[in-house]
């Protein structure tokens, strides 16, 4: 279920707690326009706060409140970047940041591909979705089919190229190619004005993404790549939120070089999406009648969106709630995995052993050799295999400090990598052997319907009743139930 975006605009916006709600104050007093929101705990449906508003006042007993009920507070400029943002924690493994730091070049390589991959088949979609939808407007040229056949093109070649790359430079310079010849394909479409001779020439139809005023996508100077950068801002936040709720780090980057304050790995993940956002916002403007008071130019050219017409368009990102679920959960599983290996050879020279308490088996640093890793149990929905994003199988995700005259080995049971103190030894430690042959002699009594405690068959009950559910044979049952009331008394 998509989330509820609440977007509040005005001057002198006032968020504040009163009588355990959560009072929202906007709108613009020398208008005669104030509306007042009471949002209470455990019943509103928002999960998303943006304020638009450049004036006002927040409480830390609001943002208390706020982050005690997962909401996400995102403050946003008048060009559509992120000022801050709140979002509520989650502490993160230092396991997982350790792997996440410390994953070899090849890996990374392997990721990256997954991810601009995923980018260049939703690019193409997007195209054939303007070619298909659209081929009878008003600006549909053999021009502009050309344009779209070229950048599919491109966009497949590239995408071939992505799996010979040798290091993310390469991949970066596929990636702007395909962008170079994807944009194109939207330069010189006509938007609808209801009063075209008062507005800029340059508003009349969609120009580059490449704007004048900063040589990059900000400060657009036409309507619709504005409104790009304010969804993109948006979507940046879903994606910083998901990425502490699955327990990994936004920090570590692999597309996008890591700087002091950005999140590097949002970045990366939110690429597949972008031109998801882009078909929306474009049949959303093919579809509205503009009017030039929803727009405005700043001294400097830069182009202005009204709050009415943001607060229409950023409820859109709620569309891909799923889409960001599936990416993020489909990267950590990576990271979160039992098999990978949780300290790398530089980490453990220093290490001292450890003890586990639970079965008391003895812990030795060691050096890794590099093995090959299976693939993370991702759930995957079949019948909407467009709207998911399958991650590429796990494989040699090993530390680029590898001693290849140690052999590491990894128990069955647990997956913990472990030194054998004889040839043949499969587990870390007796216990886990016991348990290993256990668990596999349950299953299979399970699996011949045997009752999985004693062995023996279990009665056969009518489909549907309670009985139907039952794990055990009734003497075991009765065992337990014994057991249960001695231990209680």
């Amino acid at each position: 279920m998509s989330e509820k975006i609440m977007v509040l605009n005005g001057h002198g916006i006032d968020i504040r707690v009163n009588s355990g709600h959560l009072k929202i104050k906007e709108g613009f007093p020398f208008k005669g326009n104030i509306t007042e929101h009471y949002l209470d705990r455990g019943l509103n449906d928002i999960e998303h706060l943006v304020i638009l508003g450049q004036t006002g006042s927040i409480t830390i007993d609001a943002i208390k409140w706020m982050m005690d009920q997962d909401m996400i507070v995102s403050f946003l400029d008048p060009d559509g970047n992120i000022v801050t943002d709140f979002i509520p924690q989650n502490n993160i493994s230092g396991i997982v940041k350790r792997r996440q730091a410390t994953a070899s070049n090849s890996f990374n390589l392997e990721i990256s591909s997954w991810l601009l991959s995923e980018k260049f088949k939703q690019q193409r979609n997007t195209l054939i979705h303007l070619s298909t939808k659209y081929r009878q407007a008003i600006w549909w040229t053999e021009e502009r089919e050309q344009r779209i056949e070229k950048a599919l093109t491109i966009s497949s070649n590239r995408e071939e190229l992505l799996v010979s790359s040798l290091n993310p430079d390469a991949q970066r310079v596929l990636e702007a190619q395909a962008a170079a010849a994807y944009w194109p394909a939207f330069e010189g479409v006509e938007l609808s004005w209801q009063k075209s001779a008062k507005i800029p020439n340059h508003w009349r139809t969609i120009g580059n993404r490449t704007s004048p005023k900063s040589c990059s996508p900000r400060k657009a100077i036409d309507p619709f790549h504005a409104g790009l950068n304010y969804l993109y801002a948006v979507l940046e936040t879903k994606f910083k939120r998901s990425c502490f709720i699955n327990g990994i780090d936004s920090d570590f980057g692999i597309i996008h070089a890591d700087h002091a304050n950005r999140a590097s790995l949002v970045y990366d993940l939110i690429e597949p999406l972008r031109p998801k956002v882009d078909k929306v916002l474009f049949d959303w403007c093919m579809a509205t009648s503009f009017n030039k008071k929803q727009f405005f130019e700043t001294r400097e050219g830069v182009c202005r969106i009204a709050p009415d017409v943001v607060s229409n368009i950023i409820p859109f990102v709620s569309e891909l709630d799923r889409d960001v679920e599936n990416i993020v959960k489909g990267y950590a599983s990576y990271f979160k995995n039992k098999w990978v290996v949780q300290r790398p050879g530089e980490f453990a020279e220093n290490e001292p052993d450890r003890r586990k308490s639970a079965n008391k088996v003895e812990r030795k640093a060691f050096k890794y050799k590099e093995v090959s890793l299976p693939t993370p149990s991702v759930k995957i929905n079949t019948e909407k295999p467009s709207n998911q994003f399958i991650p590429p199988a796990i494989e040699n995700l090993v530390t680029d400090n590898v001693d290849n005259e140690t052999s590491g080995f990894f128990c069955l049971e647990c997956g913990i990598a472990f030194v054998p103190e004889k040839p043949g030894q499969r587990f870390c430690g007796k216990t886990h052997k016991d348990t290993y042959r256990k668990r596999l002699l349950r299953e299979k009594r399970v699996s011949e319907g045997k009752c999985p405690q004693c062995g023996r068959p279990m009665e056969q009950t009518a489909e549907g009743t309670y009985k139907d559910r039952l794990t055990y044979c009734n003497d075991c049952m009765e065992y337990w139930k014994r057991k249960y009331r001695e231990k209680k008394a």
